[in-house]
């Protein structure tokens, strides 16, 4: 691809802002057969109207967002093939939506999802209410310049057996950081209230980094909430 084209890309990219998912749905099928599941697979390497919410590497459920358009065409195909397949999720834009609406007036920290910035600062704010027991260290800094801040949680300075949480490779599953935030939550705030909590603590340096993918993660604040690359 010529320069040229490279700017054309990245100037309609920047000018579509946030890409919306009207009128797409999440088909759920079920692959029994060997034959099925080689239709899958090749749809899953060639079909680029389908968007597979887990490679099809075996038998099983397999969820794929899809247009209701290409919906209507597609559902013909597993027909033929003999695959169940049912609308899981009927309106991906409206819980998109809702997801966005509820961090508006969250009851709590984790009642909601939050960006990376906020992440960032929860994360600072925590190491400022127990400071002797978190530690901030930056990794390294992302593509686009982002800080990869993990936490150190230990009831001393002395260095120990070591453990690592990390959470946010696929940018889209906001949930990974939300969990792994919520462990490094729970290990300083009920330390020497939950005696497991206390003992591991007291015996080990555990690391945590709760977004891992951090330019993607963002991304998919800004532009494109189902984007799962960096």
């Amino acid at each position: 691809m010529n320069r040229v084209a490279l700017f054309a890309l990245g100037l309609l990219c920047v000018c579509s802002g946030w890409l919306t998912y009207e009128s797409h749905i999440v088909v759920r099928m079920t692959v029994l057969e060997p034959h099925q599941l080689s239709f899958i697979v090749d749809q899953h390497e060639n079909n680029r109207s389908l968007t597979f919410w887990r490679d099809p590497t075996h038998f099983g459920v397999i969820d794929v967002m899809m247009s209701e358009e290409v919906y209507a065409s597609f559902r013909l195909e597993l027909d033929q093939q003999g695959i169940a397949h049912e609308v899981w999720i009927s309106d991906v834009q409206g819980l998109i939506e809702e997801q966005m609406a509820r961090k508006e007036a969250p009851l709590d920290f984790f009642d909601a999802y939050h960006t990376y910035e906020e992440i960032i600062q929860f994360m600072k704010d925590l190491q400022t209410a127990y400071p002797n027991l978190v530690t901030l260290k930056v990794l390294g800094q992302t593509y686009e310049g982002r800080d990869l801040l993990a936490a150190r949680v230990s009831s001393s300075p002395d260095l120990k057996n070591a453990i690592f949480f990390n959470g946010g490779i696929h940018a889209r599953e906001w949930i990974s950081p939300a969990t792994v935030l919520y462990i490094l939550n729970s290990l300083v705030t009920d330390y020497k209230i939950d005696p497991v909590i206390t003992r591991l603590v007291d015996n080990l340096d555990i690391w945590v980094l709760p977004v891992f993918n951090a330019d993607g993660y963002s991304y998919t604040w800004t532009n494109d909430r189902m984007w799962r690359k960096t």
